[in-house]
């Protein structure tokens, strides 16, 4: 959620509820060709296993399906770090 927010923040976007970066990262960062539309699906479904996770108690975690979404968030992230970079963002570490 942070670095969504971070990428929405270039284009001085800010979104205060889950539901509000989901939105705007779409409108924002996918329909106008800044991001591919694959990580609007990332973002949705690892949003909807975090609201399973915290409000389901009869969720269970399959460790395939725990490794998957490590790996497309780790994918996410560094999609969005690469963004930032090619936005003139100064990161660090």
């Amino acid at each position: 959620m942070h670095a969504t927010k971070a990428a929405l923040l270039v284009h001085d976007v800010n979104a205060e509820s889950h539901a509000a970066v989901r939105r705007l990262f779409g409108k924002v960062l996918v329909r106008s060709g800044e991001l591919e539309k694959e990580w609007s699906q990332t973002l949705a479904k690892e949003q909807a296993g975090r609201g399973s996770a915290d409000y389901d108690v009869f969720t269970v975690w399959e460790i395939d399906r725990v490794q998957e979404s490590i790996q497309r968030a780790e994918a996410f992230l560094a999609r969005i770090r690469s963004y930032l970079v090619d936005k003139g963002v100064a990161l660090e570490g």
